[in-house]
């Protein structure tokens, strides 16, 4: 199964390259990414690794309010190079249970024919009780996250489009 993420960025530079190289890991290889701007280098970093092949890049730097006409407008356009899009913030990591690989178990649950949508619900670390945010990953500076039962954990949002299956 071909998984991308399609995202919207606005003042993300320093948590970019890590975003991308994580998802990569786990098995995700397409990004497509509406640039909303920001004063920290968010655009320049987003211009680069569009022309290095890396990420797709959208200009959406002028625009208010922007990321729902971001996702209507992009994903549309992925029918044919994407099986599933994973819709998610720059500040959230798909990071899958099951399996190693989230291509793998997307492909797995998808196989079947009576899973039709799936839902991912929240992990919410918050600060991992740091005053300051602190240098490194991310992933490696906020490791301490709520318990399960915690109520925002319950929380998903519609977060996947089955490419497949959009109208042309």
């Amino acid at each position: 199964m071909r998984v991308g993420i399609v995202a919207i960025a606005k003042t993300e530079a320093p948590f970019l390259l890590e975003w991308v190289a994580f998802h990569r890991a786990v098995g995700i290889w397409h990004f497509f990414i509406a640039d909303n701007g920001g004063d920290d280098g968010t655009s320049d970093l987003l211009k680069r690794l569009d022309r290095a092949g890396h990420i797709v890049r959208f200009d959406f730097t002028d625009r208010h309010l922007a990321q729902l006409a971001a996702y209507d407008e992009i994903v549309p356009r992925l029918r044919g190079s994407l099986d599933l899009a994973v819709i998610i913030d720059i500040d959230e990591f798909v990071r899958p249970l099951a399996s190693e690989r989230v291509d793998t178990f997307f492909t797995e649950m998808f196989s079947d024919p009576n899973v039709s949508a799936l839902a991912l619900n929240w992990a919410c670390y918050g600060s991992s009780g740091r005053i300051k945010p602190g240098r490194g990953l991310v992933t490696t500076r906020f490791k301490r996250r709520a318990e399960q039962d915690f109520r925002s954990n319950r929380h998903s949002k519609p977060s996947f489009a089955l490419i497949g299956l959009c109208a042309p």
